[in-house]
């Protein structure tokens, strides 16, 4: 007999909860989109600044999720093409959501659910695709971004080797991680336990070692293996780049 430990993705740490649970953090709230895409913003100014988004860019919205990364990015395109626009240059310029309009997107996770989701959302925009993860060439995206995509990984050191192999090197590419200091949802998560099932054990989640301050520094600074420029854009989220 299967369980539902054994379904979850290889690559995933056995601390992680059942794949069901993602499942059901498929379909966000307008809102909390929204204020998502708000809250990321400052974030995303720092990464053009660093290599600039342009529609030749190759990007990676890794571990996906709620799609935010993606709709940041769709939204600040929609911004850039219409700001200064008289009403009748907007209404007879270029599709918005063409493929003309948009730097090429990928969108990946490793649950199929919210794989499902994310490409009903973007099944209008032909720049993006969106699909499990899967295997990428070396040197390729001029931007990676993620969020909790190092937290919940059997071997994190591996899975930010992978990240800098896909990138490419000779400042023609960065890394952003959105999700620097800590990984201090997991208390978020614990505290809402507390609340709404205060009888049961909280939740087990993987690797607590990332609730300390630098841990993560000190993968990413082994992965580079030299140092490398770097800044932190905003609270929270800190860019480098080869």
């Amino acid at each position: 007999m299967t369980t539902a430990q054994e379904n979850l993705p290889p690559d995933a740490s056995p601390g992680l909860p059942f794949p069901k649970y993602f499942s059901a953090l498929t379909m966000p709230s307008r809102q909390e989109i929204a204020r998502a895409i708000f809250l990321q913003k400052p974030a995303f100014d720092g990464i053009t600044d660093l290599v600039p988004i342009t529609l030749e860019s190759k990007i990676h919205d890794n571990a996906a999720g709620p799609r935010t990364a993606t709709s940041v990015l769709v939204c600040n395109s929609l911004i850039k093409m219409f700001t200064g626009l008289e009403v009748d240059q907007a209404i007879n310029s270029t599709d918005p959501f063409s493929a003309e309009a948009l730097p090429s997107i990928l969108v990946t996770d490793n649950v199929p659910a919210i794989v499902m989701d994310r490409r009903e959302s973007f099944i209008s925009l032909p720049s993006i695709t969106v699909k499990e993860t899967d295997e990428i060439p070396s040197n390729h995206f001029t931007h990676s971004i993620l969020n909790f995509s190092i937290f919940p990984i059997a071997d994190p050191l591996r899975r930010l080797q992978e990240i800098k192999r896909t990138v490419r090197g000779a400042g023609g590419g960065v890394v952003a991680v959105l999700t620097w200091r800590r990984f201090g949802a997991s208390e978020v998560i614990h505290a809402a336990q507390q609340i709404v099932r205060p009888n049961l054990p909280p939740m087990r989640l993987p690797h607590p070692e990332f609730l300390q301050e630098g841990v993560l520094e000190g993968l990413v600074t082994e992965v580079q293996k030299r140092k490398s420029p770097e800044k932190e854009c905003c609270d929270g989220a800190r860019l480098g780049w080869d």
